[in-house]
């Protein structure tokens, strides 16, 4: 591993092993030194087998393949696995079914497609208040609006307008006043960063859907507009709605094609989710394709 580990903050990586490196004395002493220093420690395609436990002692996550073994396997494996201190993460789970046994079996974390790809249910109507959520995020990413316009909008949601009261007044303690209306709340942090964090927490609202992919969302959001900052291309708040919505298909079971239709989005947001044409699409493009790469590469990245 070298020297290199350590020029990585302790606090914000994960250091994960390959399944292809030996656990030889050296490797497990260095594990044990990247340990002591407050790295986590994630083991890769985990194999129950007498030469990879002595690596337990140092792992604080440990990754199963769900798709390289059968389910009575992987009950075994799991049961081996609970009697040390680390955290399981199933990883390429494809489907809902999966997704289930895997919690039924008492996996900590998730990794996988079905993270991203829709449940499609037939013959249902949108609902009516996640389709309302979603309008006013495509409301308050509209580069054009004014304050006035802002604080009707979030005036709708009482919830939003106490947490972002209070995440602003988080934010800017220190003051000898607390912040008391969202006109003040844009004033001391800025109408852009208002409006982000008014669509993650309406965003991360939807309590029905798994939470990885309201992070997708939230990720491939951020990366959308921070490449359209990096770029200097002109507001880069239509490329964190692009990002975000990139889900949508997740978040209501249903084909992106009928979500759009209902939104009455810009035609090149619209062109940009369904065929990532255009300047938002190509950027979007771009998001995925990293995301995708990532995933065949590290399988990290919860798809």
């Amino acid at each position: 591993m070298g020297n290199y580990c350590e020029s990585l903050p302790s606090e914000r990586v994960v250091l994960e092993l390959l399944e292809s490196v030996e656990p030889d004395d050296g490797l497990l002493k260095r594990l044990a030194q990247l340990k002591s220093a407050g790295y986590r420690i994630a083991l890769d395609d985990f194999v129950c087998a007498d030469p990879f436990y002595r690596l337990l002692e140092s792992a604080h996550f440990v990754k199963l393949d769900i798709m390289a073994c059968d389910e009575g396997m992987i009950e075994r494996s799991v049961a081996a696995l609970k009697k040390f201190p680390v955290q399981l993460i199933a990883e390429k789970v494809e489907t809902r079914q999966q997704f289930q046994q895997c919690q039924a079996l008492g996996f900590d974390y998730f990794q996988g497609y079905f993270f991203c790809r829709p449940q499609l249910m037939a013959g249902h109507r949108l609902p009516v208040n996640r389709l309302a959520t979603i309008r006013l995020i495509t409301k308050l990413n509209n580069p054009d609006i004014k304050m006035g316009e802002l604080e009707e909008a979030l005036s709708q949601d009482l919830s939003l307008s106490y947490k972002l009261l209070r995440y602003t007044n988080s934010a800017v303690c220190g003051l000898q006043r607390e912040v008391e209306s969202i006109r003040h709340a844009a004033v001391l942090v800025g109408l852009e960063r208002m409006r982000i964090w008014a669509s993650l927490i309406l965003f991360s609202g939807m309590e029905d859907k798994p939470q990885d992919v309201i992070v997708t969302g939230a990720i491939r959001a951020r990366m959308c507009e921070k490449l359209a900052e990096s770029l200097k291309i002109n507001h880069p708040e239509r490329f964190f709605l692009v990002g975000l919505f990139s889900v949508l298909d997740a978040v209501f079971d249903r084909p992106l094609e009928e979500i759009v239709t209902a939104l009455s989005l810009a035609p090149n947001i619209v062109y940009a989710l369904l065929r990532h044409q255009g300047q938002l699409g190509s950027i979007l493009r771009c998001v995925l394709a990293y995301e995708q790469r990532t995933g065949q590469r590290h399988r990290t990245v919860c798809n």
